[in-house]
């Protein structure tokens, strides 16, 4: 789909931000319908339908030829940029950074601090055009972060987030500083058992709490909430990571969440019952990983924060970003 001329700054630049003209990306307004960009597929094959996989005939294992669109505040995105940092790709896989604010079209390119434009030469304002580039019409599923795109081919390689750090790890070969795999073979399968209740209770509980419209359905997401962060301190105080002194993808992934929870999640999501520091074993793996180059230089509080304050307008009405939470306990 072309984009709509006004909507553009300048060639390859989105106007600004405009809740008032668009709306947010929950409840868009003067955006084509199919560029609805919340779409609640029930599963996520088929809300992230392109899966396809480094190693194809058309998309081989070769260095230069893939590029990463994130944000910063996507803790989803985030688990990408980390395991590109962890594998030494930083000359392998090039990477956009989309602006952390989103109106009602979706994720979108702008001369902002800490984000760029597309630099992977497409000269794209909003990210949905990736996807329609990609498909050759209209795309009418979920525009999501990460997205891994293949230079050559000019189309989106897969918008499948879990598989795409392990997309990553078959170019880590070309790192200058190779990590051990992220996904060992013989712990996939207890990695795949802590990702499934990580994923309910960590990953996605804070936003079914957070956009809950009944006591009941909060205090149900809060709950699961906690009891799953009770059972991850008692690992924590026996072991370095989920799986001993192996860094693994499952560490990854739940490390993004929990940093996002200390600067976002207890107060925008209502999940204060404790703070994080409460819990001195998740303190310290926390604190521990943030001090990981790949996961410090890859964190963005000032964009995690404008993103959830400022776009999640359902939950924050006026967008008032708060000046907190300290963070110098993880400099400590």
């Amino acid at each position: 789909m072309a984009i709509d001329p006004t909507w553009l700054e300048a060639p390859g630049v989105a106007s600004a931000v405009d809740y008032d003209l668009y709306g947010t990306i929950y409840e868009p307004r003067n955006v084509p319908p199919a560029s609805s960009l919340v779409n609640h597929e029930p599963t996520l094959e088929e809300a992230y339908p392109i899966q396809g996989h480094i190693g194809d005939p058309e998309h081989p294992v070769e260095p230069g030829r893939y590029h990463l669109y994130i944000s910063w505040a996507c803790p989803i995105a985030q688990r990408s940029a980390i395991t590109r940092k962890l594998y030494g790709l930083d000359d392998v896989v090039t990477v956009s950074v989309v602006d952390p604010i989103r109106d009602g079209r979706g994720w979108a390119f702008r001369n902002v601090p800490d984000s760029t434009l597309d630099t992977a030469g497409n000269g794209f304002a909003f990210l949905r055009e990736a996807y329609d580039q990609t498909v050759g019409g209209i795309y009418t599923h979920r525009i999501s972060v990460p997205v891994l795109w293949d230079k050559k081919t000019r189309t989106i390689v897969s918008n499948y987030y879990p598989v795409i750090p392990r997309e990553l790890a078959k170019l880590a070969q070309f790192g200058v500083a190779p990590h051990d795999n992220l996904y060992p073979e013989d712990l996939q399968d207890d990695i795949n058992d802590a990702e499934t209740w990580i994923g309910e209770d960590i990953n996605s509980g804070p936003y079914r709490a957070g956009f809950a419209t009944t006591q009941e359905e909060y205090e149900e997401a809060e709950n699961h909430f906690f009891q799953s962060v009770e059972r991850l301190d008692s690992i924590f105080a026996h072991q370095r990571f989920l799986f001993g002194d192996r860094l693994t993808e499952a560490d990854i992934n739940l490390w993004t969440s929990l940093y996002r929870w200390w600067v976002v999640y207890e107060v925008h999501f209502k999940l204060n019952r404790h703070n994080l520091l409460h819990y001195r074993h998740i303190a310290r793996f926390v604190k521990e990983l943030y001090h990981n180059p790949a996961f410090k230089s890859t964190t963005n509080a000032d964009h995690i924060k404008r993103h959830y304050y400022n776009t999640q307008r359902t939950v924050n009405p006026n967008g008032i970003v708060p000046t907190g939470p300290s963070l110098d306990w993880l400099d400590e």
